[in-house]
């Protein structure tokens, strides 16, 4: 493995947003992608994903936004699981500031056909099988 690292000024607040990404020395392929506002994880103003990991090929199989170090997206879900091998999201889940969205704004989880996209469970509570094998080093 071999690391990238590349700087990001906010032009409107002068934040230095410092991205790290990881490499596959053998395949030269990225394998995760994480974001850092003043030492946490935290999604750039843009909402880009402040952690991103990859698959063996160099897919994106994992994406998380943060603040302040927090799971936290409002504008969608704060942690999407995606098929890599079509694109898929396969699992969405909704946090704010780090804590599982409040019902009543909306399902938590979202559980999708990983060939079709269509919804195939949605609620408060995590669906039967729910795991997060991709989990926050």
């Amino acid at each position: 493995m071999y690391n990238l690292i590349v700087l990001y000024v906010d032009q409107e607040t002068e934040d230095l947003y410092i991205t790290e990404i990881v490499y596959d020395r053998e395949t030269g392929l990225r394998r995760r992608q994480s974001t850092m506002l003043d030492g946490v994880r935290q999604s750039p103003p843009d909402d880009t994903p402040s952690h991103i990991v990859y698959d063996k090929q160099g897919r994106i199989k994992r994406m998380n936004w943060h603040r302040d170090g927090q799971k936290h997206r409002e504008t969608g879900p704060a942690s999407i699981t995606i098929n890599p091998e079509n694109g898929i999201q396969t699992c969405e889940v909704f946090y704010l500031n780090g804590k599982l969205r409040n019902p009543s704004l909306g399902p938590c989880y979202v559980r999708r056909d990983e060939i079709t996209g269509e919804i195939t469970w949605q609620g408060a509570e995590p669906y039967e099988g729910y795991s997060n094998d991709y989990p926050e080093p």
